[in-house]
């Protein structure tokens, strides 16, 4: 089975608030699998369910409405029809409930990301703060459920104001489809899907990849290294200023090195509202132009 229970999980959270699973739709992953998020509590027993479908073992055969009698857990007919009671065991009808509070903990552990507690603000949950190098501390929030896409702008939109002065990144559970226009929206914001690490067990973001940070003399080949600056290029293609956010992903440096830079009078400042932006032909002058000790 190439699907990991965890990628389930992830898309049943993408898709709704306060997800249920019933025990016998994932009884056939991985016991492994099962205990691992159990014991990370993302997965939660809650209340029996009084409803199930007839298990397979029995045949086919309408739902069982769920009554506990003196013989045990049994399932019988709903209201107006009869059969012979069922006699089920308790794996029939238990079900876990995902805990966000819980799933958030474990991106913060397994991305090493610093941040503690927990607020859902409409689908928006702080994650808190990730140092990269080359890039800067990064602030990273988790979008969840992903339904609707009016709703997922809408939390994007929120986060504008502080991407035009920090980097941000948006973990959703499964990739964004957005239309084209909405997409303009989110230059300003990295967005991450969790599930395709999901498929390895954990919640590690490469976030060099991410960032397009990956050591060129290493770990890159030079078709890789290629994309990265045809991806940095997109950042400011056809545009006469950018974010501070984005201007630091162009060149590779923290929000504040390009503040530096710009007091420096060695980037050029367009206009002097709020927020701030950088003219991206001053950009592009400097992105061939060597580090200088702390710019």
């Amino acid at each position: 089975m190439s699907e990991h229970l965890l990628q389930v999980v992830l898309a049943l959270v993408d898709q709704m608030e306060s997800a249920v699973i019933p025990h016998y739709s994932i009884s056939h992953y991985p016991t492994v699998q099962r205990t691992t998020l159990i014991s990370k509590k993302i997965l939660c027993k809650c209340v029996d369910a009084s409803e199930i479908p007839r298990p397979v073992r029995f045949g086919a055969g309408p739902d069982l409405t769920i009554v506990r009698t003196s013989k045990g857990i049994e399932g019988v007919a709903a209201e107006g029809d009869y059969f012979r009671p069922i006699q089920l065991f308790a794996e029939d009808v238990r079900q876990y409930e995902v805990s966000l509070t819980h799933l958030v903990d474990a991106i913060r552990r397994d991305s090493g990301i610093e941040g503690q507690g927990y607020r859902n603000e409409n689908g928006l949950i702080f994650v808190g703060q990730k140092a990269i190098g080359r890039v800067g501390i990064v602030h990273v929030y988790l979008s969840a459920p992903n339904r609707n896409e009016d709703s997922v702008m809408a939390r994007c939109r929120r986060l504008i104001g502080i991407a035009n002065e920090r980097l941000v990144a948006l973990l959703t559970p499964g990739v964004l489809d957005l239309s084209g226009e909405d997409r303009r929206v989110l230059d300003r914001i990295v967005t991450i899907p969790l599930i395709p690490a999901a498929g390895e067990g954990h919640l590690k973001v490469d976030w060099d990849e991410a960032f397009g940070t990956h050591d060129a003399g290493t770990s890159a080949t030079a078709g890789t290294t290629k994309a990265v600056e045809r991806d940095l290029e997109r950042l400011i293609a056809g545009k006469p200023s950018v974010c501070l956010g984005a201007a630091a992903r162009y060149l590779e440096r923290s929000v504040g090195q390009v503040q530096r830079l710009l007091r420096q009078g060695k980037l050029t400042r367009v206009g002097q509202g709020r927020p701030t932006q950088v003219s991206t032909e001053s950009l592009r002058k400097r992105k061939g132009t060597p580090k200088e000790p702390g710019s």
